[in-house]
């Protein structure tokens, strides 16, 4: 087996592999950590033919994901589904390192150090099954990228400009932010995701975040999936999640293994 640096071209083998598992994939998220990771993307071949894949990206100095390790059903049980993610493993060594597992299969990464911390669930919305009353919250579409990128890594805590710079550039990203020329306290993201739109939302306070979540399906087609994603410990989204009574459409354990 060979593994080695994906090349721009094999991406399609990215998605349709992705597909075949039913996996829910982001076109935006993943071309813009090729732009700016792409040293992490691999793929495998066996005598000249793709059969696998693992992602694993950089985050700041001290962090990794593995995402989308795959390998061909019939080279399954051969032991090289496991080389593919020791490739993974290695070059992303010395760092603390993130992953989310299908439920039910937590003990094959617990082997390698890995420990289950929370559930990471999707959920969906349908336009115009809920209307939001009008907000008094001032919403704007446009703000200097910089306070965006500051923003962010305050937020996350992570050092992610060259990514978010390139998500925020994306002419199929919709952006949306409550802003008053002085203080940037939330923004929101919507791009297209499986048979609908997905958003993102960085917000400190809930009636930002709601407003702006409706502020970006505005003029989206009655009955249109909204996906929005969180994790056990982000009570504000989750709150939001119920409050919009969304549906969960997926659910795995992300686990975690320290330096």
């Amino acid at each position: 087996m060979e593994i080695r640096v994906m090349r721009e071209e094999e991406l399609s083998y990215l998605f349709e592999w992705a597909a075949s598992q039913k996996w829910r994939s982001e076109p935006e998220h993943i071309a813009c950590l090729f732009k700016t990771e792409r040293e992490g993307f691999f793929i495998a071949y066996v005598d000249e033919r793709p059969v696998g894949m693992v992602l694993a990206v950089s985050v700041g100095e001290s962090f990794g994901v593995i995402s989308n390790l795959f390998l061909l059903q019939e080279f399954r049980l051969r032991g090289l589904g496991r080389r593919v993610f020791e490739h993974a493993l290695e070059y992303l060594k010395g760092r603390t390192l993130f992953l989310d597992s299908v439920i039910g299969i937590e003990e094959m990464y617990a082997r390698d150090g890995f420990e289950a911390q929370y559930d990471v669930s999707c959920h969906v919305f349908q336009t115009g099954s809920i209307t939001l009353p009008k907000s008094d919250i001032k919403v704007v579409k446009h703000v200097d990228i910089e306070r965006v990128l500051a923003f962010d890594t305050e937020a996350s805590g992570l050092d992610r400009r060259d990514y978010m710079h390139c998500l925020l550039r994306s002419e199929k990203m919709v952006f949306r932010a409550v802003d008053d020329g002085d203080k940037l306290s939330s923004y929101g993201l919507r791009f297209e995701y499986a048979d609908g739109h997905k958003i993102i939302l960085a917000s400190r306070d809930i009636n930002e975040a709601v407003t702006l979540f409706f502020e970006l399906i505005v003029n989206i087609r009655l009955h249109t999936p909204i996906y929005l994603s969180a994790t056990d410990n982000e009570p504000m989204v989750l709150a939001i999640i119920t409050l919009l009574k969304m549906q969960r459409v997926s659910k795995n354990v992300r686990m975690i293994r320290q330096v």
